[in-house]
């Protein structure tokens, strides 16, 4: 909600599949997010390693 507040656009995801999908779709738009926000206790891939696969996707590395 704060981040709604201060205009920024916010989706979330179930998992971290989803959310690597959703990073892909929002740079294939050319409209990619600057900001993730993980937990690090997630099911199935943590943040931690979600942070691996962002970083390992040439698609969505390049982000801040």
């Amino acid at each position: 909600e704060m981040a709604k507040n201060w205009q920024m656009r916010v989706e979330s995801s179930s998992n971290a599949q989803q959310a690597l999908e959703t990073l892909r779709v929002a740079r294939q738009e050319g409209a990619p997010f600057r900001v993730v926000v993980s937990d690090v206790n997630m099911p199935e891939m943590d943040g931690c390693t979600l942070l691996q696969a962002i970083r390992s996707d040439p698609a969505i590395s390049d982000g801040p």
